[in-house]
């Protein structure tokens, strides 16, 4: 046998079939591991988590990393989790040990729903686990490989519940713990503008999760504008929303949450409402709490919030229970404090406070149905009538009773209200003011778009009463009925009604009762049913004024009156009213208008004038004659009218047989009632006037009625014994008692002049002027050397008859009546030079002292004795003397009785 050698081993041979096989082997790799890690790998991962229903292409696999086509978790057309993009980053040594350095998952889209039992669901995810169904073979299975990093970018939440859907983008960093049973993370959740920071942590073997965020910097306007409410609102400061969540993971179900909402003091306007909201004080901020701390209950609870308006503020603070009940029905059960104020904005009235406690209670079902009540729970509820002082800084009013309730269902609802308010005596300086108990009920029920209501609200009594009025009115009665619907707008219909009305103004003295006013009212603003209003008695003085009556109507401007009166107090006299009460279109300011006339036929009995003074006189005064008037008054934020009135063919006549004044004419106009003055030159004619003997005609006055009850007399003239009087201006003004006025006397006839001096019978005369001053003072009317005399160079003749009144009272055979015997002797044909009379006020009578310069047309029965130094008539048949000139001075002393009855009468006026 041969001997060989061995063959020497050479490495160069080998390298190139290894180097084959492996490049094989990579070959085999590329081609096969994205098959093998969607087919073997991801599967037995994605079941290790209790996932079956899922969707997830491999596109590529290196020694480095692994890209993933889209995932989809849950059904197709809805899946709970898909990802758009998914990648996994590692290299070869640690994916031996079944490690991964980063998963990157994009455009991530997680969906929550809410089951019927109301918690909250992934679909796709498993709903129980072992854990979470307490089953003893303990935490699931880890999952097979572990991720060192798991990084979400262009996360989408979106919370589902019924139709409703919330988006919250969201970005992540998981860092998952050995075994991959439990992972920390940083979550940043956009809500609104501002980026939310929640840190997690899940623990899968446990089945536990919990979470706290922190949201600062958050505007409560950005987020009223996601909601739908941002048209017309405005909301300044920002707010803080932090929190703490702890629950189960499959399925998803929060067991206690702890959130806080903090808010600066803001101010919130949405259209015309403006509403300040703060703390307890306005500088505090707003907070709120919302916390569960079981399975089936949240408990709300506020501190005190602060919300105030122009003219009334709030304090208030809530707290209560929401929870779901073994049926799955959705109970609320809480207490709301409210303190209302309102500030009335007048400095002598003190700030209104109405302080409510009310307990609350709602439930909503499985099924839909729903209903919600509540009561006021004040302890403190008044038993009798409550006494309020305005004299205080502020007053606290108590409600008696409120309670409230509704139910419905997805089609319909009902709701009822009954309120109450105690009786209150309130005070204030001299003031008194007792309101009645209140009470209100009312009811609404809606099915779909269409509903109706109605509302009853009664007041049992208003009595107000200080030093110069009193007033009352035992029940007023508010009643409305209201109705909605798709095709229509809104209509509402009412009834006011006030019964028992009674006032008494003390200073006027005047009464009024029996007020009862009944008012239909409808809206939208239209011509609506005719109501009424009726005043059964009014008195002024005790006397009776009468009885008012009228309709009202509400009109698109506002309410239409008429008014009706028939005076008891003027008999004939009559009073028409129509007028208009509203708010302006637009300004929405209160206006009103009223237009009345006033008519008294002349066939009229007479009117007493002077059972109409306050204080009746003894002289009685009587009217005769048509009496007219007219006027309007308006408000359009302050009072304005004008006033028309006059007297047609009227009869003044004062005592039976005193002063007498026909044919008055006269017409008032008072374009400005606000300061009560009249046109100017303003007139007022008399056919005549007459005081016993005394008589003038033709009269014409002009006058002016001026501020503060001022007569001012522009001037009068009028005919006298012949001639003109003329009157000069005067100004007539209350509290003056003197006046001083010199009356012009022009061409007065002597002989009318004397007789209605008292003189008897005069025949020829001349006429005579003057001016006579005349003083009225304290209601006296005097004559301070007034004298009236004839024209220069005309001599005249003067006949007086029956002139006995010269020696009236005077003792026979004296020489002053000798020589008052010659004086009316000379009277009976008397051819006078010149003559003047002198008129002044002795006591209280007026001293007439008439003068004459010429001689007796026929000697007179009279002889000249020495021893008497004086005249002497003589015996009938004797021859008398014949005077070739004698002055005649005679002293007529007339009585100013009559006048002095006047004087109280003259001092009412003055």
């Amino acid at each position: 046998m041969e001997k060989t050698s061995p063959t020497r081993f050479r490495l160069p041979h080998l390298v190139v079939p290894v180097l084959s096989l492996l490049a094989v082997m990579l070959l085999a790799a590329y081609i096969l591991l994205p098959l093998a890690a969607e087919r073997v790998l991801l599967p037995i991962v994605l079941q290790a988590t209790g996932i079956r229903d899922y969707d997830l292409p491999v596109r590529r696999v290196t020694l480095f990393g692994m890209d993933l086509g889209t995932l989809h978790i849950g059904p197709a057309a809805a899946p709970g989790i898909s990802v758009v993009s998914l990648s996994v980053t590692y290299n070869p040594s640690d994916l031996l040990r079944r490690k991964v350095s980063r998963v990157t998952l994009e455009g991530v889209r997680i969906l929550v729903q809410e089951g019927q039992g109301g918690e909250f669901e992934i679909p796709g995810l498993p709903v129980t686990t072992a854990a979470a169904e307490g089953d003893a073979s303990g935490p699931p299975e880890p999952l097979p490989f572990f991720a060192a990093e798991i990084d979400i970018r262009q996360g989408e939440i979106c919370v589902q519940r019924g139709d409703h859907l919330l988006r919250l983008p969201f970005e992540a960093t998981v860092t998952p713990e050995p075994g991959m049973n439990a992972f920390a993370g940083m979550i940043r959740l956009a809500l609104a503008d501002r980026w939310v920071a929640v840190r997690a942590h899940v623990d899968l073997a446990e089945n536990r999760l919990s979470a706290d965020w922190d949201g600062r910097g958050m505007r409560p306007a950005v987020l009223a504008n996601l909601a739908g409410l941002g048209e017309g609102l405005t909301l300044s400061g920002s707010g803080q929303a932090s929190g703490r969540l702890t629950g189960r993971v499959f399925p998803f179900q929060p067991e206690s949450v702890e959130m806080t909402f903090r808010h600066s003091p803001c101010r919130l306007n949405w259209g015309d409402m403006r509403l300040d909201l703060s703390g307890a004080t306005p500088l505090e901020d707003v907070w709120v709490t919302i916390s569960r701390r079981d399975t089936a209950n949240w408990e709300i609870e506020t501190a005190p919030i602060r919300m105030s308006m122009s003219g009334a503020e709030g304090l208030l603070t809530l707290s209560g229970s929401l929870g779901r009940n073994q049926s799955g029905d959705m109970t609320w059960q809480g207490h709301l404090a409210v303190m209302i104020s309102a500030d009335l904005e007048k400095p002598d009235l003190p700030l209104l406070m109405l302080p409510l406690a009310l307990e609350t209670t709602a439930t909503v079902s499985a099924d839909g149905r729903w209903q919600a009540r509540a009561t006021h729970t004040d302890g403190d509820r008044p038993e009798k009538k409550a006494t309020m002082d305005f004299q205080q800084a502020s007053v606290r009013l108590t409600l008696a009773e409120l309670e409230a309730s509704a139910e419905g269902d997805h089609e319909s609802f009902d709701a009822a209200i009954r309120l109450g308010l105690p009786a209150y005596a309130v005070t204030g300086g001299d003031m008194n003011l007792n309101l009645g108990r209140v009470e209100g009920v009312g009811h609404y029920r809606q099915t779909g778009k269409d509903g109706n209501g109605a509302v009853t609200l009664t007041l049992g009594s208003i009595a107000m009463q200080n030093k110069d009025m009193a007033a009352r009115v035992r029940t007023v009665t508010l009643t409305g009925e209201g109705a909605l619907g798709s095709d229509m707008p809104p209509r509402l219909s009412g009834l006011i009604a006030v019964a028992g009305g009674e006032a008494e103004a003390k200073a006027a003295s005047v009464k009024v009762s029996g007020l009862r006013v009944r008012l239909p009212l409808v809206w939208p603003p239209q011509k609506g049913q005719e109501g009424d209003f009726a005043l059964a008695s009014a008195t002024w003085q005790g006397k009776a004024l009468g009885s008012v009556s009228g309709r009202l109507r509400q009109t698109h401007e506002g309410v239409a009156i008429q008014i009706d009166h028939n005076s008891g107090l003027i008999p004939g006299l009559t009073v028409k009213a129509d007028g208009m009460a509203g708010l302006m279109a637009g300004t929405n300011a209160p206006f009103a208008r009223i237009d009345w006339t006033a008519d008294r036929p002349a066939q009229a009995p007479p009117l007493p004038l002077s059972d109409l003074m306050p204080e009746p006189p003894e002289i009685p005064i009587t009217l005769s004659g048509g009496l007219v008037a007219q006027g309007e008054m308006t408000y359009d934020g302050a009072f304005n009218g004008s006033l028309t009135a006059g007297i047609e063919n009227g009869r003044l006549q004062v005592d039976e047989d005193g002063m007498i004044v026909e044919g008055i004419q006269t017409a008032l106009h008072i374009p400005d009632l606000r300061q009560i003055r009249s046109a100017p030159r303003q007139t007022l004619t008399f056919d005549a006037v007459s005081f016993g003997a005394i008589r003038a005609e033709d009269g014409q006055l002009a006058f002016q009625i001026e501020p503060g009850n001022v007569f001012f007399l522009e001037g009068a003239r009028f005919r006298w014994c012949g001639g003109t009087v003329i009157a000069p201006a005067t100004r007539f003004t209350p509290g003056v008692s003197q006046y001083d006025l010199a009356v012009y006397c022009d061409r007065l006839k002597l002989d009318h002049l004397l007789e209605q001096f008292g003189l008897a019978r005069v025949e020829g005369g001349g006429a005579i002027s003057g001016l006579i001053p005349v003083a009225l003072a304290d209601g006296l009317v005097t004559f301070n050397n007034a004298f009236l005399y004839s024209t220069p160079g005309e001599r005249s003749v003067i006949r007086v008859q029956g002139s006995e009144v010269l020696t009236a009272g005077i003792p026979p055979g004296t020489p002053q009546y000798n020589q008052m015997e010659l004086a009316r002797h000379a009277l009976k044909d008397y051819d006078y030079e010149w003559a003047k009379i002198t008129m002044n006020t002795v006591a209280d009578d007026l001293l007439v002292q008439l003068q004459f310069d010429g001689k007796p047309a026929e000697p007179l029965p009279f002889v000249y004795t020495p021893g008497t130094g004086g005249f002497v008539k003589t015996a009938p048949g004797k021859p008398g003397s014949v005077f070739q000139g004698i002055r005649l001075d005679v002293n007529v002393t007339l009585p100013l009785n009559r006048m002095l009855r006047y004087r109280e009468l003259f001092k009412r006026f003055q």
